[in-house]
């Protein structure tokens, strides 16, 4: 490691780099409004199929259209007996 220590709001010298800090924060700020959007779909999602009765048989994924970024279970498993030859 060259021995230089990461300091916010400053480039990989040390000086102050305002410009790449705000655009940083601005994407850190969207990707967690993003992630608070779909744990609040997601668990929305989940008391609907409660309150109708059903569960969900695959994990539920989904990607926000503006970052890209995808929320949900990500080790999509199925049940072996639930598997029909086609």
């Amino acid at each position: 490691m060259s021995g230089k220590q990461y300091r916010p709001g400053c480039n990989a010298e040390g000086y102050k780099d305002p410009t790449a800090s705000a655009a940083i924060e601005k994407i850190t700020r969207e990707e967690q409004d993003a992630d608070r959007r779909a744990g609040l779909l997601l668990r929305i999602w989940k008391d609907l199929m409660a309150l109708g009765g059903f569960r969900s048989l695959v994990p539920a994924r989904i990607r926000d259209r503006k970052t890209g970024r995808e929320s949900g279970r990500t080790g999509i498993t199925a049940d072996p007996l639930s598997i029909r030859s086609k």
